[in-house]
């Protein structure tokens, strides 16, 4: 590799974006390395390169806009990808899949009410929450018998 000289501020952004783009396409550190290496001409150390990936790790929750894993951040970010290349083909159908699983991804979706009809009836709060919490109790036994 040759001698590192000092990048100006618009190739390390561009060499930023490259990461981010590695990185969203679920390239792992390892393989960065080496595809940094091996393809391009850099001529960056591995200090430099954990730097690049850093910032673009910052990036992508940044531009994730929410303050969960970075596994859900990068998966937004794919989704993005994923639509941006559906649409252009104009698969419109692929496009409303993306954005439903997105929509789920960030909990967006509406809840799924479960109706079930109570077998006791209820005169007080006092009650209520004695039933609440006997049919707590037999969830609770019912899933320590399938675990």
């Amino acid at each position: 590799m040759p001698k590192e000289t000092k990048s100006n501020k618009a190739t390390v952004e561009q060499r930023i974006t490259h990461i981010f783009q590695l990185l969203t396409l679920g390239l792992r550190r390892a393989e960065i390395l080496e595809y940094v290496n091996d393809k391009t001409n850099w001529g960056v150390s591995e200090s430099q390169i954990a730097e690049y990936m850093r910032r673009a790790n910052k990036e992508m929750k940044k531009l994730g806009q929410i303050k969960r894993s970075n596994e859900i951040t990068k998966a937004l970010c794919k989704y993005d990808v994923l639509y941006r290349n559906a649409y252009s083909i104009k698969d419109y159908k692929t496009c409303l899949n993306i954005l439903q699983g997105r929509i789920k991804l960030l909990g967006l979706d509406a809840p799924k009410v479960i109706k079930k009809k109570i077998d006791k009836t209820i005169t007080s709060k006092e009650t209520a929450l004695k039933y609440v919490e006997e049919k707590f109790n037999e969830l609770k036994d019912k899933g320590k018998q399938e675990s």
